[in-house]
């Protein structure tokens, strides 16, 4: 096992993994050794995990659903997970005003809920293990309050500030945290 895989496996947990950015995040944890849980709420994850080979587990769940985060301890319950990454997540380009109900509810469930639940679910056991990782993916959007993306904007300051406090408050315990302030970039999301 790699020092990478020491520090951080034998597996991890990724959400929105089925494309785009966390399917790189899969993909670079593949190949540094660790396996992989895919978490989407695609059904093509089953598809992408296959072609990725058996070290790569999928899991249909929708980050927006109460009961997913059981879902992920129910296909996770024989495995080690010592890194998550928290990268699902709902954007919505426009006025803030003309959002409706159902997006706001679901932006903050997928991005503000999915990073604290994941995280409240993952962390504890690295912590009594003294390693692992927490991972969020953010945006430069947190940056600043950025019109036409407001929800979005605020919900991504949500992680970077998340995960900042939890890297404070752990920073003796052998568990890492990053919050990856990404650019705008061709994804399947952005398209």
């Amino acid at each position: 096992m790699s020092d990478f895989a020491d520090k951080y496996g034998p597996w991890a947990v990724v959400t929105g993994a089925a494309q785009g950015v966390g399917l790189a995040f899969a993909e670079a944890l593949l190949d540094r050794g660790l396996g992989v849980v895919m978490v989407d709420l695609s059904p093509t994850v089953a598809d992408v995990a296959g072609r990725l080979g058996e070290r790569a587990r999928p899991l249909v769940a929708d980050v927006a659903d109460p009961g997913w985060i059981d879902a992920v301890g129910g296909a996770t319950s024989e495995l080690e997970i010592g890194l998550a990454v928290a990268n699902a997540g709902v954007s919505f380009v426009g006025r803030y005003l003309d959002m409706s109900a159902e997006q706001r509810r679901t932006m903050l469930a997928v991005n503000c809920n999915g990073t604290a639940e994941l995280a409240s679910w993952a962390v504890p056991a690295m912590v009594r293990r003294g390693r692992g990782g927490f991972v969020a993916t953010s945006s430069g959007s947190a940056l600043a309050g950025t019109g036409g993306v407001a929800l979005y904007s605020a919900t991504k300051a949500f992680s970077v500030n998340l995960i900042e406090a939890l890297g404070w408050e752990l920073r003796d315990g052998g568990v890492d945290t990053l919050a990856v302030v990404a650019p705008t970039m061709d994804t399947p999301a952005f398209r």
